[in-house]
C-alpha cells in the first residue's frame, strides 16, 4: 500500500462543524499536515495546471504517524449468545451457496476464537468439503463430508451433537432449482462419528461467514476465514431432530410441537433495510451485519411469483458475504479540525507529507445553513465520487489487451489513467467501486466514504474530481462568486438548500442522484430557480443512501441500461430503501423530463458544437453574446467540448416541448457509441454514426426559472482554453449572469 494514507469521518461541513482525519503510515516518524484550498487539480493533462492555496490553521503541523489496518470481511456478529453455552446436544441447520468454495477455509457459522482456544464452527475447508470442526485447548475434531461443495449450488447443511451418545453427525442436501435440475442433483452425504468429548464453551460472539478473530479498538469484529456466498434462514434446536423433523424445518416449516425446543430462528428478510439481524425465538439472540453485506436478495426457495422483495420478503432472506467487503476501516482520528467561521465555502483539503510522500484527504465546506455567501451554488457529485471509489476498469482494460500501464491507452484516454491504475494495483485493500467485481465475481453494489478513496484527490485521474476542479479553476479565474454544496448535503436538506439561490450548477458527472435529490432539484426549477446541468450522462442511476450507516450509498444496475454489471433476476429492488433501482429512465424519471437532455453515447472520440443559426435569435440569444463562430469548443484538455460521455435532447423521453437547441455536435470518432438503451438489436457502426451527437440545450420553467444543459463530459476541459478566453468560457459566463438577475424568465406559449 501507499506508504501514507488517510480519510476523513466526513465529506462535508460547515464552519463550526468539526471533522476528523484518519491516517495509517507505514513509514516510522513523523509527518505533516497542511490545510489548503483545492483550485485545479489536475497534473496529467498536456496542459496540467495544478493550483491550491496554502490556508493557516490551528492542526497544521507535524504528527506522529502509526500504521492502521484494514480489516475487510463482512459478517453478522451476534454477542449475546448465553442461550448456547446451556446446549448438551443440539440440531443447527442453514442454507448455503458458496461462490468460491476452495483454496482457503471459510467459515459458516461459528463460535470460536480464529487464532486458538476452545471453540467449534461449521466451514468449507481448503478443498471444498463441508466440515465441522470442534476444538479444546487441548485437542481438535473434524468431521468432513468427502464430496466438494458444488460452486453456485444452493444446499442444506446440518450439524446435529448428540452429547448423551457422543455422536456427531453432519449433513448437506442440495436444494434443486428446478424440476429439471433435481435429476441431476448429487445424492445427500451423511457422515457421523463417535466423539468423546462435550461441545466445547467459548467466551467468543456467535458469527456467521467468518470467524473470530479479535476486537478492534473500537470495538469492532476483526473476522476471519470470511465466506464468500449466500447464507440463509439458520437455526438451532435443543436436542436432535429426527430426519423427517429436520426436513421440514430446513425447507421453512418449523414444527410447532418443537417450539419449546427452538433457540434460535435467524430471519435475515426481516428489517432489510437495517444492520440489525433478527432472532425469532423467544432467546432472543439477535446480530448486526458488519461490513455491509448484501441483503434483499433471492433465497433457495425464490419461485419467480414476485420480483419485488418488499412484496414478499420472505422470498428474499438470503445474504450475500464477501471476504472482501468494506464499509469502515476502523481508524483511530489522528487529529480533528473545528471549521472556523472565516473559512470561506469551497474545495479544501488536508495534505499530508511523510518523507518524499504526499496524500491529500479532501472535504467540501458549505456555507452556514440559510446564510448564503453567494448567489450561485456548485454542486459536488459527491455520490458520483463514491459510486466509482477506487474503480479498477481501466486495469483491468489494460489486463485485458496486455497494455503497459506506462502506456497512454487510446480507447481510454482520460489524462492520468496509467498513474491511477498503478495507485490502484498496489492498494488493493481500500476496497472497490460499484463498477467493480467482487473477488467471487459478483458485482459490487456499495460503497463508502470511509476508507481512502484514491481517485478522489487532485494530481490523480482527470475523472469526476479533478474534472470538477477545473469549474473551481474557471469560476476563480473570472471572479465568480460561489458556495459549494453536495450530493450528501442536498440528500439532508432537500429544496431548503437550494432555494437558497439564484442559481444552482452541476459538475461534469452528476450520475448518481437518490429520489430525494431529483425531487428537489425538479421542484427548485419549477418555482422559480435557475439550473447549470454542465455535464453529460448525469442524473442517470438511481442510488439510495442508508439509514443509520453515514456514507453508505447502493447501487442495483437494473437489467437495462449501460452497465458494468446487470443485476440477478429478481434483484433490482434495492435494500437499503426497497425502491427499485436501474437507471431513472426505467422509473419515469428520465432525465430529458427535468434537464431537457439525456445520455446518448459514451467513448473516446470528442467533437466541437455547432451552434444552430436560428439560435442566436430570440429567446435564448443572451446565451450566444459575443460567440461569432458557428463552430465552438474544438479545444480542450480532454478534447474537444463534447465527448467522453454525451447527452441528446429527446422529446420521446420528456425533453420540454419550448426548448431550444442551441448547438450540437457531430462526427464524432468512431470510438464514441450509442448507449446500450438505444440500441433494441445489434446494428453496424456505419448505420448509427449519425445518432451520435451532444445537444446543448434551453428551455424556461414555470415561476420564471431556467434550464440550461451542455449534455457532455468534457465541456469543462475546454473553459481554460487560451487563458479563460474562448466560446465556451464566454458562453458559460453569459449564462451565469443571465441566470443571476433576479428578472423572471416569461413562460412561452
Amino acid at each position: 500500500m501507499n506508504p501514507i494514507l488517510g480519510y476523513t469521518n466526513k465529506l462535508t461541513v460547515r464552519p463550526g462543524d468539526t471533522i476528523d482525519f484518519k491516517v495509517s503510515t507505514a513509514l516510522t516518524g513523523k509527518y505533516a499536515a497542511q490545510l489548503v484550498k483545492l483550485i485545479n487539480g489536475d497534473c496529467q493533462s498536456n496542459k496540467a495546471n495544478f493550483k491550491e492555496e496554502t490556508i493557516a490553521s490551528g492542526v497544521d503541523g507535524l504528527y506522529e504517524g502509526k500504521k492502521q489496518p484494514i480489516y475487510s470481511g463482512s459478517c453478522i456478529v451476534v454477542k449475546t449468545y448465553s442461550a448456547l453455552d446451556k446446549l448438551d446436544s443440539f440440531t443447527l441447520s442453514l442454507r448455503f451457496q458458496a461462490t468460491m468454495p476452495g483454496g482457503k477455509p471459510q467459515c459458516l457459522i461459528a463460535q470460536r476464537d480464529g487464532h486458538s482456544g476452545p471453540g467449534w464452527a461449521l466451514m468449507i475447508n481448503d478443498k471444498g468439503q463441508l466440515t465441522f470442526l470442534s476444538s479444546t485447548n487441548e485437542n481438535q475434531t473434524h468431521i468432513t463430508l468427502n464430496r466438494p461443495v458444488r460452486a453456485n449450488q444452493w444446499s442444506h447443511a446440518s450439524i446435529r451433537f448428540d452429547g448423551k451418545n457422543n455422536i456427531l453427525q453432519l449433513n448437506c442436501r442440495q436444494i434443486a432449482d428446478n424440476k429439471i435440475e433435481a435429476l441431476g442433483l448429487e445424492p445427500d452425504q451423511s457422515t457421523r462419528i463417535a466423539f468423546s468429548d462435550s461441545l466445547p464453551s467459548s467466551t467468543c460472539p456467535l458469527v456467521m461467514a467468518a470467524d473470530f478473530q479479535g476486537w478492534t479498538r473500537h470495538d469492532k469484529i476483526i473476522p476471519g476465514n470470511c465466506f464468500n456466498g449466500r447464507l440463509e434462514a439458520p437455526f438451532i434446536y435443543k436436542g436432535i431432530l429426527d430426519d423427517d423433523q429436520l426436513t421440514k424445518a430446513e425447507e421453512g416449516k418449523r414444527p410447532t410441537s418443537l417450539s419449546d425446543r427452538l433457540v434460535a430462528d435467524w430471519d435475515f428478510s426481516d428489517h432489510e433495510g437495517g444492520t440489525q439481524i433478527f432472532d425469532q425465538s423467544e432467546n432472543k439472540l439477535h446480530g448486526a451485519t458488519h461490513n455491509l453485506p448484501l441483503r434483499a436478495l433471492k433465497g433457495a426457495y425464490w419461485d419467480g411469483s414476485e420480483f419485488n422483495w418488499t412484496k414478499k420478503p420472505e422470498q428474499y432472506g438470503a445474504i450475500h458475504f464477501h471476504d472482501d467487503d468494506l464499509y469502515d476501516c476502523g481508524w483511530d482520528t489522528d487529529f480533528s479540525l473545528k471549521i472556523p467561521d472565516s473559512l470561506r465555502s469551497g474545495v479544501y483539503a488536508m495534505r499530508l507529507n511523510q518523507d518524499k510522500y504526499e496524500e491529500y484527504l479532501p472535504f467540501f465546506v458549505a456555507a452556514p445553513r440559510n446564510q448564503p455567501q453567494a448567489k450561485l451554488a456548485f454542486i459536488i457529485p459527491t455520490f458520483t465520487y463514491l459510486a466509482y471509489a477506487n474503480n479498477r476498469i481501466p486495469d483491468k482494460v489494460r489486463q485485458l489487451f496486455g497494455v503497459n500501464k506506462n502506456t497512454p491507452v487510446e480507447f481510454i484516454g482520460t489524462p492520468g489513467e496509467g498513474h491511477f491504475d498503478s495507485i490502484i494495483s498496489d492498494n488493493d485493500a481500500v476496497g472497490k467501486s460499484t463498477y467493480d467485481l467482487h473477488n467471487d465475481g459478483s458485482p459490487v453494489h456499495h460503497s463508502s466514504w470511509l476508507r481512502p478513496i484514491l481517485n478522489m484527490r487532485p494530481k490523480t485521474i482527470l475523472w469526476t474530481f479533478c474534472a470538477d476542479l477545473l469549474f473551481i479553476d474557471w469560476m476563480d479565474a473570472k471572479d465568480i462568486a460561489y458556495d459549494i454544496i453536495t450530493d450528501d448535503l442536498l440528500q439532508e436538506e432537500g429544496t431548503e438548500l437550494l432555494n437558497n439561490y439564484h442559481v444552482v450548477m452541476s459538475g461534469n458527472h452528476p450520475e448518481y442522484p437518490t429520489l430525494r435529490q431529483l425531487d428537489a432539484i425538479e421542484e427548485y426549477i419549477t418555482t422559480g430557480g435557475r439550473f447549470m446541468y454542465m455535464g453529460g450522462n448525469g442524473y442517470y442511476w438511481r442510488t439510495a443512501v442508508h439509514k443509520s450507516l453515514p456514507g453508505a450509498i447502493e447501487i442495483r444496475r437494473g437489467r437495462i441500461g449501460t452497465r458494468a454489471w446487470q443485476s440477478g433476476l429478481g434483484e433490482v429492488h434495492m435494500a437499503f430503501t426497497g425502491e427499485p433501482g436501474g437507471i431513472w429512465r426505467e422509473s419515469g424519471r428520465a432525465p430529458q423530463k427535468i434537464f431537457g437532455v439525456g445520455f446518448a453515447a459514451q467513448g473516446n472520440g470528442s467533437a466541437p458544437y455547432h451552434i444552430k443559426k436560428e439560435a442566436k435569435n430570440g429567446r435564448a440569444a443572451f446565451i450566444l453574446k459575443g460567440v461569432d463562430n458557428e463552430t465552438i469548443g474544438d479545444y480542450g484538455v480532454l478534447g474537444a467540448a463534447a465527448g467522453e460521455e454525451i447527452d441528446q435532447a429527446n422529446p420521446a423521453h420528456g425533453t420540454p416541448s419550448h426548448a431550444i437547441v442551441l448547438a450540437s455536435s457531430k462526427n464524432h470518432g468512431e470510438g464514441m457509441l450509442l448507449v446500450a438503451e438505444e440500441v433494441n438489436a445489434t446494428i453496424p457502426l456505419e448505420y448509427t454514426k449519425a445518432m451520435v451527437y451532444a445537444d446543448m440545450v434551453f428551455f424556461e420553467t414555470p415561476g420564471g426559472g431556467a434550464m440550461f444543459a451542455v449534455g457532455s463530459m468534457s465541456w469543462c476541459g475546454s473553459l481554460g482554453h487560451r487563458n479563460y478566453q474562448n466560446d465556451i468560457s464566454t458562453i458559460t459566463e453569459n449564462v451565469i449572469t443571465r441566470f443571476i438577475e433576479p428578472t423572471p424568465f416569461p413562460f412561452p406559449n
